[in-house]
């Protein structure tokens, strides 16, 4: 009963983060800035997934080894969304490619993370290898049942955009194989967290990786600015997209 009633204050403190970060002028600006019918935003966007995707599952397996990780159930919890994960982030460079970024080799010609997605990656890794290791559900948590926050967003950037769902797999093809991922992070959460300090961490992890990612989408907004200014810009080869 009570693992139950903690996972409820979770979903609520989830909701009123996302209520908060839809409410703010700058998400508001970036969803103004998809009318314009530019890809570029959304490639731009792609691009950092693409570094943080590729960290997941490395991060994810780091709370396996890591050795204050006693709990058997955890440890093969985690190393089995290890293998789930380990790729993702070859869907979002599929995608940059479907909208006619000419990426050829990825190591070369990615542009580089923003320093908010720099900070998103570090972060994983540390909560990932220091302090309790059920804190690392909190970023699990939200990001598996993210699709419920976002989906009306995602509908219309699909739309403003003239994407077709070829040109979405990251966001289409996570988002069913996450249902089951969803059942399997409220199951473990309720299973790995025994005491109030538990469900503490799991809640700080969540709404501070919320945060850090919100601040990867206006880090892009003000990238993706410099594109339409024409100033300089470390992601110019988005205006080869016809």
């Amino acid at each position: 009963m009570k693992q139950i009633q903690k996972l409820k204050e979770l979903d609520m403190q989830i909701s009123s983060k996302w209520q908060e970060i839809f409410s703010h002028p700058q998400a508001i600006n970036f969803a103004n800035s998809l009318m314009g019918k530019d890809k570029r935003v959304y490639a731009l966007y792609l691009t950092q997934v693409y570094h943080y995707a590729s960290h997941t599952a490395r991060n994810q397996a780091l709370v396996a080894v890591n050795l204050t990780n006693q709990n058997t159930a955890y440890m093969k919890f985690c190393l089995e969304h290890t293998l789930e994960e380990t790729g993702h982030e070859l869907m979002a460079l599929h995608d940059l490619r479907s909208i006619g970024v000419p990426i050829a080799d990825p190591e070369k010609e990615m542009p580089q993370a923003l320093v908010a997605t720099e900070l998103l990656i570090a972060y994983l890794y540390w909560i990932s290898s220091h302090g309790n290791p059920v804190q690392r559900l909190g970023y699990s948590y939200w990001a598996e049942t993210s699709y419920h926050f976002i989906s009306s967003f995602v509908e219309m950037l699909t739309s403003n955009l003239n994407l077709k769902r070829q040109q979405m797999t990251f966001y289409y093809s996570h988002s069913n194989i996450d249902e089951k991922h969803a059942r399997d992070v409220e199951e473990i959460v309720c299973k790995v967290c025994k005491t109030d300090e538990d469900w503490r961490q799991v809640s700080k992890v969540a709404i501070t990786t919320l945060d850090l990612t919100n601040q990867i989408l206006l880090s892009v907004l003000s990238e993706y600015q410099k594109l339409v200014e024409g100033t300089h810009s470390d992601f110019e080869i988005l205006n080869k997209i016809k």
